[in-house]
């Protein structure tokens, strides 16, 4: 079964949201995760060619976030009757591209999304396109999306400081209210990671969405992760909730996949290592890295008791931002496998033994 989109109405954003997106200038939109930074992204590019006030092309770095934009702005066709504005959301649609196969050509706005992870130069023959000199080389206008704690390509990225001197034109728009992620995923994420977290947006999501503490589902047992993912599947699997199963090491896909097809799972996956991206099914499987900007129901993350030791690991190329990303890509559920238990307070993980 398909992904379900869902781009919430304009109607829906806040009056700091609505700036953003109405702002006759160039913006750059930062906030936290679940701040509505791609929303309000894309709502940018969809009232550019709904009201005609310009083109523009929307770029991301990642295959998974070029496929989940495009789609995004799709499925706000379907609440269209009129004909000539399912065809402006068609267009919008169309100018989504991946920064690094974009050949530059002229539009009046140029909205990258997630800009904190593009180089500002070219780094090697594979950016030979993608970077920020390059791609808004003599635009108009460029607007962007950031935020630094979510930089999770330290040897490239460009940082909210620096890209506000690269477009200084931009005007700023922070946005600070966290509408995808309950109290008690984000809670978790703060705690286990030692992360700053605004405790205003900790205070109202205890009060608006204080959700269920992550689980931390204990097997003693490395053979028995598989087992406890196909439960959670089982549990979550409606042909409505979105489930990822987010991996930090490619060689795991393996594993996990040829577990799935034998109990007749129907999933999709992606890594970097896979070149074609064909889509994203309710039941998706791909790392860390490539699930930036998504969002999903359920998260579960297997093999977590190692993920101290990751992180402090100079030979491992992951750190704390990984796994805030990870984290924070659960909408209401997120668990955690591991063999053993972790040394995270009971107050934000909950505990059980399969």
């Amino acid at each position: 079964m398909s992904y379900k989109f869902n781009l919430p109405d304009y109607d829906e954003l806040n009056e700091r949201q609505k700036k953003a997106v109405t702002d006759e200038g160039s913006v750059a939109i930062t906030g936290g995760p679940g701040t509505g930074k791609s929303v309000v992204t894309v709502w940018r590019h969809l009232i550019n060619y709904r009201r005609k006030r310009r083109t523009s092309v929307l770029l991301t770095y990642t295959k998974s976030l070029q496929y989940f934009l495009t789609n995004s702005i799709k499925s706000s066709a379907d609440k269209e009757n009129d004909t000539q504005l399912k065809q402006a959301i068609y267009n919008a649609s169309n100018n989504v591209s991946l920064a690094n196969s974009w050949t530059r050509q002229e539009f009046d706005e140029i909205l990258i999304d997630e800009a904190q992870d593009l180089p500002e130069n070219q780094i090697d023959n594979n950016w030979n396109k993608g970077y920020l000199n390059y791609i808004t080389k003599d635009a108009k206008m460029v607007s962007y999306g950031a935020d630094d704690k979510q930089i999770v390509y330290a040897e490239r990225a460009t940082t909210e400081k620096r890209l506000s001197e690269l477009y200084p034109e931009a005007k700023p728009h922070k946005l600070f209210q966290n509408y995808r992620n309950t109290f008690c995923i984000l809670n978790f994420a703060k705690h286990s990671l030692d992360f700053a977290i605004p405790t205003d947006t900790l205070d109202r999501l205890k009060e608006e969405n204080p959700g269920r503490e992550p689980i931390l589902k204990i097997t003693n047992d490395a053979t028995k992760q598989n087992e406890v993912i196909l439960d959670i599947i089982k549990d979550f699997n409606d042909g409505e909730t979105n489930i990822a199963i987010l991996l930090f090491f490619e060689n795991q896909f393996d594993n996990i996949s040829a577990f799935l097809k034998s109990k007749n799972i129907e999933f999709s996956w992606f890594n970097n290592k896979r070149g074609e991206f064909s889509n994203i099914e309710n039941i998706h499987v791909t790392t860390f890295k490539s699930s930036k900007g998504l969002e999903f129901d359920v998260v579960i993350i297997p093999e977590f008791d190692g993920y101290k030791r990751l992180i402090n690991n100079p030979n491992y190329n992951v750190n704390a931002e990984d796994y805030y990303v990870a984290f924070t890509r659960a909408r209401r559920n997120l668990f955690l496998i591991a063999n053993n238990d972790v040394s995270i307070s009971m107050d934000v993980l909950k505990r059980e033994k399969f």
